[in-house]
């Protein structure tokens, strides 16, 4: 007999009920279908808001500058049926249109803020680059101390590691030739 026939033999087994587990999935949907259209009708104006990998931080401060107003971030079918797919089903005339406007990465803003069309033209911020993007310009890190002296001389070995061809003086990071980090036009990797 083998130890694992020992150890299967002597364990002692129990049950769980995966059963007990309830899921919230259609009353969340029919939650949220709800609340659309009860904004719909308190609210003025209704945008579809496109962005593109937006992180917590510039849409919190989105949220701050239009603290009376209500955004809906979530599936894009659950809005599409809140405001009506068809001419026939739509919450509020003219509301199916907006389904052609709401796809990939999108939320619905409700206000009453009449400005509110401006601030979005102009509204844009700026945040690290992730893998997946484009560049906007080409980035060239120059030789020496001074390209990588917020880091400290701790980060060195990853930085050699992601490629940087870099030594330690005196507890400072220096850079020893230099380096082109990114390329315009050229999709970014993770390891830039």
């Amino acid at each position: 007999e083998s130890i694992q026939d020992g150890i299967n033999k002597n364990m002692p087994k129990r049950k769980i009920a995966l059963t007990k587990v309830k899921k919230k999935g259609k009353e969340i949907k029919e939650k949220m279908v709800e609340s659309i259209q009860e904004c719909a009708n308190k609210y003025k104006y209704l945008y579809v808001l496109s962005h593109q990998n937006m992180t917590t931080n510039p849409f919190m401060k989105i949220r701050k500058d239009f603290a009376d107003s209500k955004f809906f971030v979530g599936k894009n079918k659950v809005m599409q049926f809140a405001l009506g797919r068809t001419p026939e089903e739509e919450f509020k005339p003219n509301f199916c249109q907006l389904n052609k406007h709401i796809k990939q990465e999108c939320c619905l803003f409700f206000t009453n803020d009449e400005n509110a069309e401006e601030y979005f033209s102009n509204y844009s911020s700026k945040d690290f680059a992730r893998a997946g993007t484009v560049a906007p310009k080409t980035v060239i890190l120059p030789k020496g101390a001074e390209s990588l002296e917020e880091y400290s001389f701790a980060m060195e070995p990853h930085l050699r590691q992601l490629g940087l061809a870099t030594k330690l003086v005196r507890q400072k990071i220096h850079l020893l030739k230099d380096t082109k980090l990114a390329e315009e036009g050229r999709v970014l990797t993770s390891e830039q």
